[in-house]
C-alpha cells in the first residue's frame, strides 16, 4: 500500500495530476527519496498513475542510476504501458465479479432444486458426484446408435438381477435409464451407461460429451414435463425424478453426467 503523501516519489505521484519526472533524486525537494531507490543509487526517474487518479490501481515508474533527461516521448511511452496495465486489471476484476456472480446464481439454483424436489435433485461438480458413486456392477456400455438401447437396457437389467433382490424396482430403473440413454444419443450423438451398487442402492450413470445444460434453462429442463431443447440435452428429468429416489447431475460443456439412484424398498 502506497500512501498518497510526500514520503516517496510514488506517494507524491498519487497527489499529482501529471507524470512526475525526477532529474536528480539526491537534489529532490518535492518529496523524500525512498530508501529502496537510495540503496540502489537511483539518480533519475519518472512515474505515472496506473488507472484513474480518483481510484488508482497503483504507480508505474522507471529509474536509472545514471543521470538522464527524460523526454515527452519517454513519459508518453510509460503512460501507455500504465494504461495497458490499468485495462488488464480492470478486465480481470470485471471477470472475477462475473465469476462470483455466476457462482452465486448456480448455488441459488442448487438450493432451489433441492427444496422444490425434496432433495431428490442434487446438482454437483463432477468430483463431488464421483465421490457419491459406489462399486461398479460391470463394464461401461457405449451408446452410439438407437439400436444400442435394447442391448444396454438388457445388460442393465441383467446386472441388477444379479446384484439386487426384489426390493429394487428394476423395471422403473430401466425405464428411467432408458429415457436418459435415448435422449443422450439424440442430443449428444453418443455416450455411455454403467451401473453401480452403493449401500444397497442401485445407481445408473449416463455420461455424454454434449454441449451441457444451460443453467438459465435448467429449471425448465429439470422440472417442466416435456421441456426439451438442444441446450438441455432433452433428457426427461421429470420422468426420472418421478421414478427414482435421487438424481445427481453434473453438467458443463463437453461433460454432462446424470446418476439415477434407487434404494432398496423403493415405494
Amino acid at each position: 500500500m502506497v500512501p498518497n503523501d510526500r514520503g516517496s516519489q510514488a506517494g507524491y505521484t498519487l497527489l499529482s495530476d501529471h507524470p512526475i519526472i525526477v532529474d536528480d533524486l539526491s537534489a529532490e525537494t518535492r518529496f523524500q527519496g525512498p530508501d529502496l531507490l537510495i540503496e540502489h543509487q537511483v539518480r533519475s526517474g519518472m512515474s505515472v498513475i496506473i488507472g484513474n487518479k480518483n481510484e488508482p490501481f497503483g504507480i508505474l515508474g522507471a529509474h536509472t542510476k545514471k543521470h538522464r533527461t527524460f523526454t515527452d516521448d519517454d513519459v508518453n511511452f510509460l503512460q501507455a504501458m500504465a494504461n495497458m496495465l490499468a485495462g488488464a486489471i480492470d478486465r480481470s476484476q470485471t471477470e472475477e465479479t462475473l465469476v462470483t456472480k455466476d457462482r452465486e446464481i448456480r448455488q441459488t439454483y442448487i438450493d432451489v432444486f433441492a427444496a422444490v424436489t425434496g432433495g431428490k435433485l442434487v446438482v454437483l461438480s463432477k468430483e463431488e458426484l464421483l465421490e457419491n458413486i459406489g462399486r461398479p456392477l460391470g463394464k461401461a456400455f457405449a451408446l452410439a446408435f438407437y439400436e444400442d438401447l435394447a442391448s444396454a437396457r438388457a445388460q442393465l437389467r441383467k446386472e441388477m438381477d444379479e446384484s439386487f433382490s426384489r426390493d429394487v424396482d428394476k423395471q422403473e430403473m430401466t425405464t428411467a435409464a432408458g429415457e436418459a440413454m435415448a435422449n443422450a444419443i439424440k442430443h449428444s450423438g453418443s455416450g455411455q451407461v454403467r451401473a453401480f451398487k452403493s449401500n444397497g442402492s442401485v445407481q445408473v450413470m449416463i455420461e455424454d460429451a454434449g454441449p451441457g445444460i444451460d443453467f438459465s434453462l435448467l429449471p425448465k429442463a429439470t422440472l417442466m414435463a416435456g421441456f426439451s431443447t438442444k441446450q438441455t440435452l432433452g433428457i426427461g428429468f421429470t420422468i426420472m425424478l418421478e421414478l427414482c429416489d435421487r438424481l445427481m447431475l453434473s453438467t458443463q460443456p463437453g461433460d454432462t453426467t446424470v446418476v439415477l439412484e434407487m434404494s432398496a424398498g423403493h415405494p
